[in-house]
């Protein structure tokens, strides 16, 4: 491969170009016509999982970093490995990922790009399970950022994430705002859609309808930046939109999309979005008085399976919900007080905003009321 070939993908890999980069690459493969393709270079075949983990092609994309990463080549190892622990994200191990991001950044130290990454994918890990403790350490890693770029363009959005579940809005969505200006100056369309959607959903938990409506139209620019680059946040933008549709009273478009986005989800492996779809569907079902149990319980199961704390807490919320328009009030009830009493009793993964929540449903006030999902990226 020449120099000029390897410069091209270097700046699609920069500039997240997924259908760029793995056209680039097949292009190459089949310019041996049959004969043996001369092996790509570590930084190539990083590339190329980088690219099927952001088309969400998770399964070939961690079998191409494990052999990256058993292969001994220095900094393209490591980097392998913190992309693995990405995917290992993406499916909801959680702790995988958190043990990952540290070897990564053990086995690199001087890779400043790699160090800024893997503390970004530490935090993402960690907020799982100890939100506070998370929002701590990004803020402190990100004030010893020195690589300027799109890592901490994405550290930002994280950061912003981060405070719009624990309910401080305006500091939300300043760092959002921020990773949003950085983006665009930066040419990284990912984080730059990704902004996009954060920023409508920070609009749909808060109720603003008047700006729910303007953020809907920038979800088309996003949209289309995803399917552009042809990633796998697309997914997670159908939900969004599907959950605005909810929170604006548009029933039959939020089942549409919140069908799409469940079904591209669970193709593309992403059982976190496709368990957050099926669970807005539930709502859905029951705000429009014709409950859903199966989608609640395949939402439960996902959530079950990957030990996601917030989710399971959202199927019980239904679950009170579902019992109390059911006319049995005493398992309403018993329900309700479960719900809260793990609340209270892990102030580090539930905030008030949370438990506000469960008081509302059982005084009742949730009855023909959409509920605002409120998750991490």
């Amino acid at each position: 491969m020449s120099p000029e070939q390897i410069a091209e993908i270097r700046a699609a890999a920069r500039h997240q170009d997924w259908h760029d980069v793995r056209h680039r690459l097949a292009e190459f493969a089949r310019s041996f016509d049959g004969a043996p393709a001369e092996p790509l270079t570590p930084e190539l075949r990083l590339a190329e999982a980088d690219a099927m983990r952001g088309q969400g092609d998770l399964a070939a994309a961690s079998a191409a970093y494990e052999r990256l990463a058993d292969g001994g080549h220095g900094r393209w190892s490591a980097r392998a490995i913190h992309g693995l622990g990405a995917c290992h994200l993406e499916v909801g191990s959680h702790e995988r990922a958190a043990q990952l991001a540290q070897m990564a950044m053990d086995q690199s130290p001087d890779d400043h790009g790699l160090m800024e990454r893997g503390r970004i994918l530490f935090a993402r890990a960690g907020a799982r399970t100890d939100l506070p403790a998370a929002t701590s350490y990004l803020q402190n890693a990100l004030s010893r950022s020195v690589t300027p770029g799109s890592a901490r363009a994405h550290g930002r959005l994280v950061l912003g994430d981060m405070f719009l579940l624990a309910g401080a809005h305006g500091r939300a969505l300043r760092e959002i705002r921020l990773a949003r200006a950085d983006a665009r100056a930066l040419d990284a369309p990912r984080t730059l859609a990704d902004a996009l959607r954060l920023e409508a959903e920070m609009y749909v938990r808060l109720g603003d309808q008047a700006k729910i409506g303007a953020a809907m139209r920038e979800l088309v620019h996003a949209e289309n930046l995803y399917r552009g680059i042809g990633d796998q946040g697309i997914c997670a933008l159908l939900l969004c939109r599907g959950n605005a549709h909810r929170a604006l009273g548009q029933n039959r478009m939020a089942e549409r999309e919140l069908m799409r986005a469940s079904v591209l989800a669970s193709g593309a492996q992403n059982q976190i979005i496709h368990a957050h779809a099926l669970l807005a569907l539930a709502d859905l079902a029951r705000v429009s008085g014709d409950p859903d149990p199966e989608k609640l319980r395949r939402a439960s199961a996902i959530y079950r399976r990957i030990s996601h704390e917030r989710g399971i807490h959202y199927c019980h919320l239904l679950l009170g919900l579902g019992a109390a328009s059911a006319g049995r009030p005493e398992v309403a009830a018993q329900a309700f007080a479960s719900v809260a009493a793990h609340a209270d009793a892990t102030p580090q993964i539930f905030t008030d905003a949370d438990r506000r929540l469960v008081s509302e449903a059982a005084a009742g006030s949730l009855d023909s009321r959409p509920i605002a999902f409120a998750f991490l990226i």
